[in-house]
């Protein structure tokens, strides 16, 4: 067996993903429908509070909180309660409209607690992609590929055994402890 470097990966997302690239333009879906809004950054924590006061139901996962739309809390009416709990603090908050998009969908696995997942077709099934939190964020990252000899094959006997993405280096892993 041979390992090689076979390429680099930009990350500016703080997530990568693997999918067969036939199911993009039949699978991915740009606009879905608005749900809700994501707001984190140093005054989400206050932001959340000020509103769970208010009687107002705020969901949160590892790093971020959401404000779900619903037919008591409408969007315009959503914006604006976030908007007078985000002037009431000195704190930075971010926040942006979270839609049903498979890019939000890959946003949920990649910030959820296990920082993976899978990601299902539309239909339901499993299978489509597999995202994953990229190491410490944005960079880019080394790929290698570990070539096997398998014999007797028609085009090639050399097949891509597996491929690996460096998202941690080992010097910066022993730094982390």
């Amino acid at each position: 067996m041979e390992r090689k470097l076979i390429g680099r990966v930009g990350v500016d997302s703080g997530q990568l993903m693997v999918m067969d690239p036939s199911y993009i333009k039949s699978q991915w879906e740009n606009d879905g429908e608005e749900i809700g809004i994501q707001f984190w950054g140093a005054g989400g924590d206050k932001v959340a509070d000020i509103l769970t006061k208010q009687g107002i139901a705020i969901e949160s996962n590892l790093s971020s909180y959401f404000l779900r739309f619903s037919s008591k809390s409408p969007k315009e009416l959503s914006l604006l309660v976030l908007k007078n709990a985000m002037e009431s603090i000195e704190e930075k908050v971010v926040s942006f409209i979270k839609t049903t998009g498979t890019y939000d969908q890959i946003s949920d696995i990649t910030l959820g607690e296990n920082q993976a997942g899978s990601l299902p077709y539309r239909m339901g099934n499993e299978g489509l992609a597999v995202a994953f939190s990229s190491g410490f964020g944005d960079g880019v990252y080394d790929v290698f590929a570990t070539y096997k000899d398998y014999g007797n094959y028609e085009y090639s006997d050399v097949r891509i055994k597996s491929v690996e993405i460096i998202l941690i280096e080992d010097e910066e892993d022993n730094n982390t402890k």
